[in-house]
């Protein structure tokens, strides 16, 4: 007994360590959080650059926290640390679809794979709002190639049935996706429908107005 109030506070200068580590992390994955949607943001603007810069940001704060985290692995899998991997994952994934590059691994991003297919979900949603702005432009081709890259990043995910404890919300993205993906076959459908109309109505008004003049 005569060392119990050693062991004690042994214990509790522990655990306070290691709630300073869970508030720093919070701090620092906030950050990363906000660095990487911004990043997301950049790239829907066509400013890839900042993107960069938000990006590398982002990872070097990761890179800051690696030694918390490998002390302490559990934080990697509760509180904030799964966000800031999904959406750090999310926007570097999606760097890689627009710049037409090659995907990142998880262990190139150091994301823990639950997290980076989470980021993979949510990327692959985020390329339909990529097709809906080249429609508008009329490029259908470019429009047509994205969709072909979500369908298989869907039938990637399609076979996965982890529970939901190893891989969070995995299976509702993947629903969402699913989802993503017939909404942009169908207005890609409907914007081919609407050129070739535009195309015909062109013709027969040239027609009309040569046989005018004959």
């Amino acid at each position: 007994m005569s060392n119990l109030a050693e062991i004690v506070s042994e214990i509790i200068k522990e655990l306070d360590e290691k709630d300073a580590v869970r508030e720093r992390l919070i701090q620092v994955s906030r950050a990363i959080v906000r660095a990487s949607s911004s990043a997301v943001v950049a790239l829907h603007a066509g400013d890839v650059e900042k993107a960069d810069r938000l990006l590398s940001e982002a990872s070097d704060l990761l890179k800051s926290i690696a030694t918390d985290l490998e002390r302490y692995p559990e934080y990697q899998y509760t509180g904030p640390m799964p966000q800031a991997y999904q959406e750090f994952s999310e926007a570097n994934i999606l760097r890689a679809i627009i710049m037409q590059q090659k995907m990142p691994t998880p262990r190139e991003l150091s994301v823990p794979s639950p997290f980076y297919l989470s980021g993979l979900a949510d990327a692959i949603g985020e390329v339909r709002r990529f097709c809906l702005d080249l429609l508008r432009r009329g490029n259908v081709r470019k429009a047509v190639e994205l969709l072909k890259l979500m369908e298989n990043a869907y039938l990637v995910l399609r076979p996965l049935n982890e529970p939901s404890s190893l891989i969070p919300g995995l299976k509702r993205r993947r629903d969402v996706l699913r989802r993503l993906v017939e909404e942009t076959r169908r207005d890609i459908t409907l914007s081919l429908i609407n050129e070739r109309l535009r195309k015909s109505i062109d013709r027969l008004l040239r027609e009309i107005e040569r046989n005018g003049k004959d």
